[in-house]
């Protein structure tokens, strides 16, 4: 859950940043170090002040940034196993499966 929580803040800021802007490359510019990370507040900040604009995200709980950027690698893993990366199904639909109980009649 962590994992996509994580895909999904930075599915938000590539859609916050513009077209060029892809989850994917959001994640990549976290790896590169275009990011700096903060921990506030029990939180860990993800932040950035690139390209004339800014773009801040944050994760639950106090992360380092060597452990932020392995979240990102998994991240980045998973989206490309995705069909559609630049758009990935963050909330899956759950099959429901029923189960049928029956009894056969015993023969006395």
């Amino acid at each position: 859950m962590l994992l996509r929580a994580f895909v999904l803040a930075a599915k938000k800021t590539a859609d916050e940043q513009g077209t060029p802007a892809t989850p994917t490359t959001v994640l990549e510019d976290i790896v590169l170090g275009k990011f700096t990370t903060e921990l506030s507040d029990g939180k860990t900040l993800i932040s950035t002040d690139e390209a004339g604009g800014t773009a801040t995200f944050a994760l639950m709980g106090t992360f380092t940034a060597i452990e932020v950027v392995a979240l990102a690698m998994e991240a980045i893993t998973w989206l490309r196993q995705q069909p559609d990366p630049d758009d990935p199904e963050i909330y899956p639909s759950r099959r429901i499966r029923r189960l049928r109980v029956s009894f056969d009649k015993a023969v006395i």
